[in-house]
């Protein structure tokens, strides 16, 4: 049996199979059920244009946040957090082969002190940096 699902409408389908096993003269019936559900526009999220790193969310937090960001095509991308001198503090994304979309990464600073503290993106060409507030 073939069905062309161009045919079906936005419905279930109830179909039994049945199976006759010539040798013992027997019969299975197998009950399949055909769902199709019809999408209304593209169910796809859009690759983003253009590379971009957003402002951390919750800002101030305590003591974790979400850091959103865009890939634009796939790279290697390096997410770094630095404190006021400069010194790396955690590295979420370390060199790593990140596909083109939109990316979003936990990053919890516990056991860290209060205070300013800058996080960078660095893919392929593109390079950001933005500050957030640890606040206890």
């Amino acid at each position: 049996m073939t069905v062309n699902p161009a045919n079906l409408r936005d419905l279930t389908y109830h179909v039994n199979i049945v199976v006759h096993n010539n040798s013992t003269d027997s019969s299975v019936v197998l009950p399949l059920t055909l769902v199709r559900t019809l999408a209304i526009g593209d169910p796809m999220t859009p690759l983003p244009q253009q590379f971009a790193l957003e402002q951390n969310f919750p800002n101030p937090f305590n003591p974790s946040t979400q850091i959103r960001f865009d890939v634009a095509e796939t790279a290697l991308t390096t997410l770094r957090v630095y404190n006021v001198l400069g010194q790396e503090i955690i590295a979420p994304i370390s060199g790593q082969r990140v596909e083109a979309g939109q990316h979003i990464v936990n990053v919890d600073m516990s056991g860290l002190p209060s205070g300013v503290y800058l996080y960078r993106l660095e893919s392929g060409s593109f390079v950001e940096t933005k500050k957030m507030v640890l606040m206890k």
